[in-house]
Parts: C-alpha cells; sequence; structure tokens
C-alpha cells in the first residue's frame, strides 16, 4: 500500500492496527487480572472445603469408635490403640498429599501425631473450626467431646494438609495466564498488521485509483469486491460521484463549444459588415443600414451573453433566484403576456390566458420573468400563423402550477430527453423561419431556475399537434390567494 510522503507510523494502516493492539492486549490484561482475582480465591475455598470435608470424616470415625464421647483418660482406655490406628489409616492414606493427624489434651500436649511437626503450633481455642496456613501446610483445629459431662472439649483434633497443591495450582493458573499474555502480545501487532491491511487495503485502491484520475480521463472507477459492506459502499458512492464529474465536466466542454460556436457567426457577422463598410466611401444611410444590422448583431451577442452568465451562476451555485426574496408569480405572468401580446399579433399567434391567482414563489422579479418569458417567447416561436396558446396558473397541494401550451409544431420522442440540454435546438429544418431563431439556452435557463427555487419543470408534446410545459413552483405565501 503506498503511503506517499506519511510515514507508516503517522499512516492510517498503523493507526488501525495500534488501536487493535492496543485493545486487544488492554481487554487480555484487564481480563486475566479478573480471572486471577475470581480463580485464585476459588482454589483457595476449594482447598479449605476439601480439609474441612477431611475433618467431619475424621470425626465420624471417632465417633463411632467412641459413641458416649471421648473418656476423659483417653490415652488409658482399652480403645486408645483402635483410636490411634484410626487416625494412622486416615494420614497414611492421602499418599503423597501429605496429610497429617494430631491429638492435644487440655494441656495442649500431644497424645497422638501422625509425623512430627515442630513449625505447627498448638491449638488456639480463639481460633477453633477456622482454617489456619502456615510454612507450606495448612490445618483446622476441631474440638472432641467427651463424657464426663465438661463444659470444654478436654481434646482437639488437628487435620492438616500440605498447600504444595494449593500452590501447584495457583503457580500452574499463573503460568497459563502468563504463556497466554506472550502469546496475545506476539500475536496481537501481526494480527492488527493483518486487519488493519485488510481494512486499509481497498481505501488503497481508492487512493491509487484516485491519483490516476485526470480531468482528460474519468472513465476508471473503483473495483466492486461485493462484500456489500462499508467499503464497498463507499466505492460505490465514489464511483457514482466520478459519474456525476464526468457527466459535468463533459457537459461543460459541451457547453464552452456550443458556446464559442455560437458566438462566433455574431462575431463574424460584426467583423464582415465592418470591413465591407471601410472597403470604398459610403452615402450616410448606408452607414446607419451598416450600424443598424450590426446594433443587431451585437443586442443578440448581448442577449446570448447574459444567459451564459445566469446559466454559469447557475452552475456555480450562486443563482440563488434571489434568496430570500418572493415575488408574484400572476404578476409576472400576466406582465409578460403583454409584453409579448405585440410579437403575438404580428406572428399571427392568440394567446388565451386564463385567471392568474396570486401565488408567490420564493424568488426574485427578475429571475422569475426570465422563467416565465422564455417559455411564452418559445410558445410564440414554434407555433404557426392562425394558431393559439394558453398560459395557466393554479394552486394545487400548496404549489403554483404554471402551463405554457401551444399548437405548434411538437417535439418529436427522441428529442424530447434533451429539450433542456444547453444549445440543443433540434432539427433546424423545422424552425420557423421568420428572423426570430433562438440560441438554445431558454429552455436550459427555465429548468436551472425551477431547480434553483425548489421546483420542477416537465414537458408533453405530440410532434405535429404542440406541446405543453409544466412548471410546479413551491409557494412562500399560502394565505394571500386572492384573484387578481
Amino acid at each position: 500500500m503506498p503511503f506517499g510522503r506519511t510515514s507508516f507510523f503517522r499512516s492510517f494502516r498503523f493507526k488501525v492496527m495500534a488501536g487493535l493492539v492496543v485493545t486487544v492486549i488492554g481487554t487480555m490484561f484487564i481480563t486475566t487480572i479478573l480471572v486471577r482475582w475470581i480463580l485464585t480465591p476459588q482454589l483457595q475455598a476449594e482447598f479449605d472445603d476439601q480439609l474441612k470435608d477431611e475433618t467431619k470424616d475424621t470425626i465420624l470415625e471417632v465417633r463411632e469408635l467412641f459413641p458416649e464421647g471421648i473418656p476423659s483418660n483417653l490415652k488409658e482406655s482399652d480403645r486408645f490403640s483402635k483410636f490411634v490406628h484410626i487416625l494412622e489409616r486416615r494420614a497414611q492414606s492421602r499418599g503423597n498429599l501429605r496429610w497429617f493427624l494430631r491429638v492435644f489434651d487440655g494441656d495442649h500436649d500431644i497424645l497422638y501425631q501422625s509425623e512430627p511437626l515442630l513449625t505447627i503450633p498448638p491449638p488456639d481455642a480463639k481460633h477453633i473450626l477456622v482454617p489456619h496456613q502456615r510454612d507450606e501446610f495448612s490445618w483446622v483445629d476441631t474440638p472432641l467431646s467427651s463424657h464426663d459431662g465438661a463444659k470444654k472439649s478436654r481434646y482437639t483434633l488437628q487435620v492438616g494438609r500440605s498447600t504444595e497443591p494449593l500452590i501447584d495450582d495457583i503457580k500452574l493458573l499463573n503460568n497459563t495466564l502468563l504463556w497466554r499474555g506472550f502469546f496475545v502480545v506476539a500475536l496481537a501487532p501481526v494480527a492488527g498488521y493483518f486487519f488493519a491491511r485488510q481494512v486499509t487495503g481497498p481505501i488503497a485502491n481508492i487512493i491509487a485509483t484516485a491519483s490516476r484520475l485526470q480531468p482528460q480521463q474519468l472513465d476508471e472507477r473503483l473495483p466492486i469486491r461485493g462484500t456489500n459492506d462499508e467499503l464497498d459502499r463507499v466505492s460505490q458512492t465514489i464511483n457514482r460521484m466520478l459519474d456525476r464529474i464526468a457527466v459535468y465536466i463533459e457537459r461543460n466542454r459541451s457547453f464552452v463549444a456550443n458556446a464559442a460556436h455560437e458566438l462566433r457567426s455574431p462575431l463574424a457577422a460584426l467583423r464582415s459588415s465592418a470591413e465591407v463598410a471601410l472597403n470604398r466611401s459610403r452615402t450616410p444611410e448606408e452607414y446607419a443600414t451598416v450600424l443598424t444590422e450590426m446594433i443587431d448583431e451585437v443586442s443578440h451577442l448581448s442577449t446570448m451573453v447574459n444567459r451564459l452568465l445566469l446559466l454559469a451562476e447557475s452552475d456555480a451555485g450562486r443563482m440563488l433566484a434571489g434568496a430570500g426574496a418572493s415575488a408574484s408569480l400572476g404578476k409576472v405572468v400576466r406582465e409578460s403576456i403583454e409584453m409579448f401580446q405585440a410579437v403575438a399579433e404580428t406572428a399571427g399567434v392568440a394567446i388565451h390566458l386564463g385567471k392568474l391567482p396570486v401565488a408567490m414563489v420564493p424568488c426574485d422579479e427578475v429571475t422569475l420573468r426570465h422563467l416565465v418569458r422564455n417559455l411564452v417567447d418559445n410558445a410564440i416561436k414554434f407555433t404557426p400563423a392562425g394558431k393559439a396558446i394558453s398560459v395557466t396558473l393554479r394552486i394545487e397541494q400548496s404549489r403554483a402550477v404554471l402551463e405554457v401550451a401551444d399548437q405548434g409544431i411538437g417535439i418529436p420522442a427522441e428529442d424530447q430527453p434533451r429539450v433542456f440540454e444547453r444549445f440543443f435546438r433540434g432539427d433546424r429544418s423545422r424552425h420557423r423561419n421568420d428572423g426570430r431563431a433562438g440560441t438554445g439556452l431558454g429552455l436550459s435557463i427555465c429548468h436551472a431556475i425551477a431547480t434553483d427555487i425548489g421546483g420542477e419543470i416537465r414537458l408533453t408534446s405530440v410532434f405535429g399537434q404542440g406541446s405543453k410545459f409544466t412548471v410546479i413552483l413551491p409557494l412562500s405565501d399560502q394565505e394571500d390567494r386572492r384573484s387578481l
């Protein structure tokens, strides 16, 4: 994975690996402490339970020998030898576990012991039946009842065993936890690096692909692994973004090429007119004619440049249709129809205007005027003499719906998806030759304005019968709906 100028220790892969290693080792350390903290007391408790069980079994066997209680003169009793035999047998039956038994009289003198243990102290009356531990031995002191009615026992049984098995079990636990820790510490960086590479590998592909992309070459896309995980979705999102960028760049290329082409013809006409005028001396009337033609071309150029600037503002997201402003769509429609009335009469086209409700939309009046006038001008331009166009405005579901329908030549089905593209004018042979050829930007501007306001524009057309453009815009004031 190439990291460019970023060192490995500052890379995202190292951060992921370090995070995994710290998490694994930290978890291991905490669980080790918890396991040792829980199991060590359990091992000790189990060891003490075994010691207590052995003590109980020994006392039961002694009681079977002395059902009426241990006599006060135990050592002189005829059953003393059997008593000693019981203790010896129980001490020797444990073999290498090193169990021991001792019996003390009331003066703490030893009556019996399975083996001499100088380090084990005599019984302590304050700690009877409490496990004791010293010098690798653990024991329990238990009183033996006598039958002479004495309140205190004259004899004490001491049952003990070596703590070596307990120490071995604790050592085994500690060693197991220690070796587990060594393995985790050794394997965590390796596993962390592997998983970090699995995570950052697709990111490396994204970086490599992005570094190869150029504005002139945007056809490469990130591979999709088919796992449908987050990284796959990142790749899919970036691919869709690259698709949009490619479309945007291609559209801008076409836009610049078409704009240059459209600007070249008026400029060539201006140059030609100027050269013709300067070829020889002319009358004032001839100069006036040339200047009039040049003014017409300049006017055409000015209109085109203004439209190009409007589209450029829309592309840059700076148009915003007069953010915060509000205008009456009905008023703008009425004024636009009044302005085009003379043009329509000259072209022999009738305009039918329906009832206009007050519809306030979130747009400044100048921008809104561009939208309406382009639609009306487009309808008149493609409607033959003797036909009519209709303009209606209504309120539907808290939205303003403007419809501009004509009885013109219509738009072929194959051209309809492209009518809002810039400089698209379809088959030039179907355009009416009345000196009012368009720039192919009007409908693009309408689409940009409607979209910028938060609305939409739709086309319904039947070739040879006419077209209808429907603009749906949000309302900024839903209370004032008086009719004009």
